[in-house]
Parts: structure tokens; C-alpha cells; sequence
């Protein structure tokens, strides 16, 4: 009787463990030439399964631009951001296709790493898209998908957070599948023309020590983030293993 109660008592706590998941703290680029709001930022992602909820903690200066994270899904996507991608119906559209195309300049992502949705947030709205994997993307070309419930609303709050739904970027619920991100941080309307200026912001290897501007940049890595498992499989299988020492007991 004494070895039951123990052995049930493990396996609820094992239960309880398998259904959690610890938040998973992300850290910017560490520089700063528009003022560190997100190059000295924290992002802390965690979720259950079925929706990421991130909490932004932004480092100094205003957060007076736009923040783009860019996400693989892991299926085929784009490994760089450049002409053929042109979506300027609007600030956050313009700012995930990062420079306008009559820059010549792209935004390359680092091996294994392609770019299937991307989520923008500035003061007045935060929202998911889908990026075509292929061909020329004109005005209203990325496909809006969903408002990620940013409570971002002035330029000096010192954090806010925002969610998405695994399902929106095509992952099953619970599966333990990894997304991949990177991040910018830019005026989209900003430069010579209207054309975008980049800073040196964001999340992600290979940020310069002074702003990108207009010019060609490279990630030269990207973060990751595991979605929590089903939990069902692990517990199922402490339960084996319960079965299995009760029958050798």
C-alpha cells in the first residue's frame, strides 16, 4: 500500500510537470542606434500548447518604430526579403518588406532559416501575415491572418505583450514542433524617398555596429522556440513504467 500511494504520488507530480511549461527568455541584439528600445529589449515566449504568449520587456529609449519578427514555420518559406516582396499599403506591411524594392536591397536570412509568416507591432496595431513563398508581392500581398492581441499603445511603456495561435502559422496544437524567429526594428517610411531605414535592432546574429540603414543585411543565426508537447504521451508513459514496477514488485 505504502509503494501504491508513493508511486501515484510521482506519477501526479510528473502529470502536473509534463502539462507546464516554463517561459523561455529571449535577449536583443544588444545594440542600439535608435535608442535601444528593442536592441537592449527581452522577450519572454512560453505557451500551452496551443498559443504563444510573449511579454516584451523593452529596453531604453522610445519605442517609436516598427518591430517585425520574422517566423519559420518549418515548411517552405522565403530566405530573403528582397525586391520581388513591395507591400506598402501600410506602416507594418512596408516594414516586413524592409527596403522598397527600388533600393535593390534584401533582407537575407541565415542558413536553414525561411521565412513563412512574420508578426509587426507599433503603437496602433500588432498583427500576424503570411509571406508567399514565391513570386512578387505588391501592395495588400502579404496575406493579413490574425490581430495579435498587442497591448502596446504609447511609445514609453515599459513592456506589453502579445499572442498568436500555433494554428494560425500552420503547426498542430501540442505537437513539439520549434519555430524559428528573427527580428527588426526600422522606420518604415523613414530615408531618402520614403523608402525605409533600418537600424542596427533587433533579435538574431550579425547586427552592425551602426544602423543598417539602406543597405543589404544578413542574419547570421536565429532563435528558437519549442512548442510544449501533448502531454498525454508522457504521462502515459510514467504510468507503463508504474504498471511495469508494480508487476516486478
Amino acid at each position: 500500500m505504502k509503494f501504491s500511494k508513493r508511486v501515484f504520488a510521482a506519477v501526479t507530480l510528473l502529470g502536473s510537470a509534463a502539462l507546464s511549461h516554463a517561459a523561455t527568455l529571449f535577449t536583443g541584439s544588444g545594440t542600439s542606434s535608435f535608442g535601444g528600445p528593442v536592441g537592449n529589449s527581452t522577450m519572454s515566449w512560453s505557451d500551452d500548447g496551443s498559443t504563444i504568449s510573449v511579454t516584451f520587456t523593452k529596453g531604453a529609449g522610445n519605442f517609436n518604430d516598427s518591430f517585425v519578427l520574422y517566423l519559420d514555420a518549418g515548411t517552405t518559406g522565403r530566405t530573403s526579403i528582397g525586391t520581388q516582396v513591395n507591400d506598402r499599403a501600410d506602416p507594418l506591411r512596408s516594414a516586413i518588406s524592409f527596403m522598397e524594392a527600388s533600393t535593390g536591397k534584401s533582407l537575407n536570412f541565415s542558413s536553414g532559416f525561411e521565412a513563412t509568416h512574420a508578426i509587426g507591432i507599433n503603437t496602433g496595431f500588432g498583427g500576424l501575415w503570411s509571406i508567399p513563398s514565391t513570386g512578387s508581392v505588391g501592395n495588400n500581398g502579404l496575406s493579413f491572418v490574425d490581430d495579435v492581441n498587442s497591448t502596446l499603445t504609447v511609445n514609453t511603456q515599459g513592456s506589453f505583450t502579445f499572442s498568436f495561435d500555433v494554428a494560425a502559422i500552420g503547426i498542430t496544437p501540442n505537437s513539439g514542433a520549434t519555430i524559428n524567429f528573427v527580428a527588426t526594428y526600422s522606420n518604415p517610411f523613414g530615408g531618402s524617398g520614403s523608402l525605409g531605414f533600418a537600424s542596427n535592432e533587433g533579435y538574431g546574429g550579425g547586427f552592425p555596429g551602426a544602423n543598417v540603414g539602406q543597405d543589404n543585411f544578413t542574419f547570421t543565426s536565429f532563435d528558437s522556440y519549442t512548442v510544449v508537447p501533448e502531454p498525454a504521451a508522457a504521462v502515459l508513459g510514467i504510468i507503463g513504467m508504474v504498471i511495469l514496477l508494480r508487476r516486478r514488485k
